[in-house]
């Protein structure tokens, strides 16, 4: 296992786009709340079954007809 360390910020998502976009929020001076807001709104794009209420959990719930 890779550890990894930051001293100006650090993003991790489950996407490179996502954390991509929360450094550039995070260079531009931006929070770390507007950094999670643009990790989130990308995701939500690139990953789109995982976002919501619960993420895949729901999805998979929601088709299984629990």
């Amino acid at each position: 296992m890779q550890s990894n360390v930051a001293t100006h910020g650090m993003a991790v998502t489950p996407h490179h786009l996502a954390s991509q976009s929360a450094l550039a929020v995070l260079r531009e001076g931006g929070s770390a709340i507007e950094a999670m807001v643009a990790a989130a709104a990308t995701v939500a794009v690139v990953y789109p079954h995982m976002n919501g209420l619960g993420g895949r959990r729901f999805l998979a719930d929601r088709a299984a007809g629990r």
